[in-house]
């Protein structure tokens, strides 16, 4: 069985099925630095979370060091067992609010460990240590397992993770920041997923997000129908007659008459949208038979026209006459065949 090289498997690794994927794992020779394993078992653990566990251990025994971050990242992913030899054997000591976040995946034992390699007082994470029921929350949406994180940690590093992890995270978010950075979210998942950007956005606003009418504007055209459709209606008192004229042209026209009903607009006209055709004027049997006529001699002076002779140096290989003789070729002194535009080939083959 030969070995694959780190550098090969990675660079491959998005094209790969899961079957090759874990074919090729088995022979790696090698694995790359921390970001980069920890990219491929993020991406593993939604594929097949035991197999993840199986990556995450091999590269653990090869001498990959995770960082604290990173090693909260995989609490919801790998078994406690293997979360813990990871938190214990991290490239650098943990923080205190390294801590306070992993710290009811870990027992108590682990975190005494942890906390006094990093020189602080283990007790003050000991006598609040809540329990992994009550500080979890799963959220299950289309497959896809997540658990609560801030706005500000997700937003500062959701570049770094991989796009599973970029959407898990996204549905598990704990708070959300101002208008503009949920909307540079809206607008990166659009560019990949409408339907999960719409899905992003109705989780918002089930948690509590409260969005103005001109804002929900700004979602019309990177969401799917059904999406805008709902978050339109999520807040159906809210429109002005501006309003109601931006949203017709990504609704349907009854969508809008029921807004401008609950929001009171009254005596409110969906805009039509001009659908006309121009109008063919008629004509009758001399009319057709001169336009078809027309057209007949169109077509055959297009086909027949002719175009204007070459200079012999700028037309392909030919015969003329040359030092006495025929020659095929260019620059001829006289006697060159027509040029009659076709460029054919002359040659003898």
């Amino acid at each position: 069985m030969f070995k694959i090289t780190w550098e090969k498997f990675y660079e491959k690794f998005d094209n790969l099925s899961l079957a090759k994927k874990k074919s090729h794992v088995k022979r790696l020779s090698s694995f790359g630095d921390a970001y980069e394993v920890y990219m491929v078992a993020s991406d593993l653990a939604y594929e097949d979370v035991s197999f993840a566990n199986q990556f995450i251990e091999k590269a653990h025994y090869s001498g990959v060091r995770f960082e604290p971050s990173d090693v909260y990242y995989f609490a919801d992913l790998i078994d406690k067992s293997l979360l813990e030899k990871l938190a214990l054997n991290t490239s650098e000591a943990f923080s205190s609010d390294d801590i306070n976040e992993i710290k009811e995946y870990l027992s108590s034992a682990t975190i005494k460990q942890i906390a006094t390699r990093a020189g602080l007082n283990y007790e003050d994470y000991l006598h609040d240590k809540y329990l992994l029921e009550e500080s979890k929350s799963v959220v299950k949406k289309s497959g896809i397992f997540s658990k609560v994180i801030s706005w500000d940690d997700f937003y500062l590093r959701y570049k770094n993770f991989s796009y599973y992890a970029q959407k898990t995270h996204a549905l598990g978010l704990s708070s959300y920041g101002p208008f503009n950075e949920f909307m540079e979210l809206v607008r990166y998942f659009a560019s990949r997923d409408i339907y999960f950007a719409g899905s992003f956005i109705k989780t918002a606003m089930k948690k509590g997000v409260a969005f103005k009418s001109e804002q929900i504007r700004e979602f019309a055209g990177l969401v799917d129908y059904s999406s805008l459709k709902k978050i339109a209606f999520f807040y159906p008192f809210i429109y002005n007659m501006d309003d109601l004229d931006y949203l017709s042209n990504y609704l349907k026209p009854s969508d809008i008459r029921k807004l401008a009903r609950k929001s009171d607009v009254k005596k409110y006209i969906v805009p039509r949208k001009d659908y006309t055709r121009q109008k063919v004027p008629k004509m009758g049997c001399l009319g057709f038979l001169l336009g078809m006529s027309a057209l007949q001699g169109m077509s055959n002076t297009g086909s027949k026209k002719k175009k204007l002779p070459r200079p012999c140096n700028e037309r392909p290989p030919h015969y003329g006459y040359r030092y006495g003789r025929w020659y095929f070729g260019n620059d001829h002194a006289w006697g060159c065949e027509p040029d009659d535009g076709s460029d054919l080939d002359y040659s003898r083959n």
